[in-house]
């Protein structure tokens, strides 16, 4: 189930970095900027079981904002396989029109049984569980609890209030072949919907749950500094808690 929520309170804990190809000559300032947020107050996390209802996991909501100053626009080319298009990316209008195009990689029809009946960015986010310790993600192997490789399409759901948006442009399975995130807005993904979910088993603790966006740096942006999030929680039983 989608879920749509307004007047939420920003709460960014640490960023990761990545970087992007730079095969486009842009300005930065002229192009979209993803960033994950965490939504103080809004953000549901608990303790249930993976989509297959095998495994116990850990489920929470992702959002996504545009903070640039140009749409993320994502259109499709159909390929020799009907299940996936080639993906590209406006980064540059001529009113409503396309100007210049930037490869992003592809566009996926995923089996009939999921929720999407339309096509999804491939890779779109990459979500990791590792353990916390002082404070901080363990990056050693050993340190990794769990991550997973999500793709979903994405969509005009909230108008973030500091930036004043205008009307939503993408709406969902709407475009078909065409989707992306206008500024100023946050495209969502509530716990309960497919792929939102890391495997716990029987592990108890303290954790750091990670969400990167673009994590193969498919899409050209202002900024790649804040692509990532770090929410530090713990787990215990049947109970999950966001830690300050």
């Amino acid at each position: 189930m989608r879920k749509f929520w307004a007047g939420c309170v920003l709460l960014a804990l640490a960023t990761l970095g990545l970087s992007l190809p730079s095969s486009v000559a842009a300005e930065p300032e002229d192009l979209p900027d993803l960033l994950p947020l965490f939504v103080e107050g809004q953000a549901h996390f608990e303790i249930g079981m993976d989509d297959n209802e095998n495994a116990r996991a850990l489920r929470f909501d992702t959002y996504i904002l545009n903070a640039g100053s140009l749409p993320l626009e994502i259109r499709g080319l159909l390929a020799d396989d009907p299940w996936r298009a080639h993906a590209s990316q406006c980064v540059r209008f001529d009113g409503p029109a396309c100007a210049e195009e930037h490869q992003a990689g592809t566009l996926r029809w995923f089996a009939p049984d999921w929720i999407e009946r339309c096509f999804s960015f491939e890779g779109i986010a990459r979500y990791e569980l590792r353990e916390l310790v002082d404070g901080e993600p363990d990056q050693r192997p050993d340190g990794l609890v769990a991550e997973r490789e999500v793709s979903f399409a994405l969509e005009d759901d909230i108008p973030w209030g500091e930036f004043n948006a205008g009307p939503p442009a993408y709406f969902y399975c709407a475009g078909f072949l065409r989707q992306g995130l206008s500024v100023g807005y946050v495209s969502t993904r509530a716990h309960d919907d497919r792929g939102q979910f890391l495997e716990l088993g029987g592990r108890n603790g303290r954790f750091a749950l990670i969400i990167r966006v673009d994590p193969h740096g498919h899409i050209k942006q202002a900024s790649t500094s804040n692509d990532g999030l770090v929410i530090p929680i713990h787990v215990l039983g049947s109970r999950v808690e966001v830690l300050s």
